[in-house]
């Protein structure tokens, strides 16, 4: 209905876009300080932050703000939500590009997965 009304952007304007299990988007945690990285994928960057921060965790990069006693910084938001093989080929890319630019790369799992 309010897309046949037309005001469909102003009520949808307080929600957050997420994606799915087809549509993803990159994302990074930059340890600024230790010039360390964290690059993910999620459907939903706003409950992954959330599990990373979790206490019952072993994400990477919850593990290594403990051991390194930093704070964890916000995650940062590097693509749009794009196709799910995109997403994993960025991921990728991004790795690459930090690796190139002096960081070390926390993940333990390969990009894509």
């Amino acid at each position: 209905m309010a897309h046949r009304l037309g005001c469909i952007d102003d009520v949808c304007s307080h929600m957050t876009k997420v994606g799915n299990l087809y549509h993803r988007c990159v994302y990074s945690y930059e340890f600024k300080d230790l010039k360390s990285v964290y690059v993910g994928l999620t459907y939903d960057i706003h409950n992954r932050d959330v599990q990373h921060r979790s206490e019952n965790t072993y994400s990477s990069v919850k593990c290594f703000s403990t051991k390194n006693n930093v704070e964890m910084p916000e995650p940062i938001m590097l693509t749009e939500y794009v196709d799910k093989d995109e997403a994993a080929k960025l991921e990728g890319e991004f790795i690459l590009k930090y690796k190139n630019n002096g960081w070390d790369i926390i993940n333990k799992n390969k990009a894509g997965k």
